[in-house]
């Protein structure tokens, strides 16, 4: 998936010199938390956005002014009170705008607004505005994947491809086998830890065609001791050690001894 085919293009924008009341009427009556900035040629030249208006002299909120060096520097110390002073979107906005190409992935996305801990990233070709992208519209991506599971995977396609992923995921368990009957995965063997038995139910929860997974009496190594489906879901701690499980089986109603 590309950018180009996430990217809202009908993007709300602003200008430098819009006045800052009417930015922000824009963000709240859009329902938006960022407005690029473009200049009348439609170069993207900044962002204002929620995080730029936190600190502001009419809330009094401006903080202190740093540390020694903050203090030392007139530029830093100027442009510091027009943020917290000015009236027009050019003195509050965000200069410095990550942005994506229309052909970048969605790993390159996902991966940019990771590494900046921002909420959105614009699209441009050149130094042109042509979209932005929210964590919205990636959620958004998600839900229609989600939803569009495919025709359900028959029994031994389903076994078939969760033995591939138990072979290929490298913090998967060895000693556990699988089997599906009318779409219900059974898990059997051993297991090292929750982890393990949370990352099995992902394996086959996300296949179509599968109804329900059962961890049947999966052993915990370590001497966490065994525990079965219903236990588990019940939230019932199993037994300290593998020499008092079959004691502990029999006591909570199973008469099968472990073995």
């Amino acid at each position: 998936m590309l950018a180009r085919d996430l990217m809202t293009s009908d993007v709300v924008t602003t200008t430098p010199d819009t006045d800052l009341l009417t930015a922000i009427d824009l963000l709240l009556t859009k329902r938006i938390t960022g407005l690029p900035v473009c200049d009348a040629h439609g170069r993207l030249v900044g962002i204002l956005t929620e995080g730029d208006l936190l600190r502001r002299s009419e809330l009094g909120t401006g903080g202190d002014e740093g540390g020694f060096w903050f203090r030392m520097s007139r530029e830093r110390r100027a442009e510091r009170y027009a943020r917290l002073h000015g009236r027009h979107v050019s003195a509050v906005m965000t200069k410095s705008v990550e942005s994506v190409a229309p052909d970048d992935t969605l790993v390159d996305v996902v991966a940019k607004m990771q590494t900046q801990g921002i909420r959105r990233v614009t699209v441009v070709d050149g130094d042109r505005l042509v979209g932005i992208i929210s964590r919205r519209d990636i959620v958004r991506a998600l839900r229609d994947r989600l939803a569009d599971a495919g025709a359900p995977m028959a029994d031994q396609e389903i076994v078939d491809r969760i033995t591939q992923r138990l072979s290929s995921e490298r913090w998967a368990p060895h000693d556990v086998k699988v089997t599906c009957q009318a779409g219900n995965v059974t898990f059997t063997g051993e297991a090292r830890d929750e982890a393990d038995l949370d990352g099995l139910r992902a394996m086959a929860t996300g296949l179509p065609g599968v109804k329900a997974v059962r961890l049947d009496r999966v052993f915990l190594q370590n001497g966490l001791g065994y525990a079965r489906a219903a236990d588990i879901d019940a939230g019932i701690n199993p037994p300290p050690s593998r020499e008092t499980a079959a004691q502990w089986f029999r006591e909570t109603g199973d008469d099968e001894e472990a073995s």
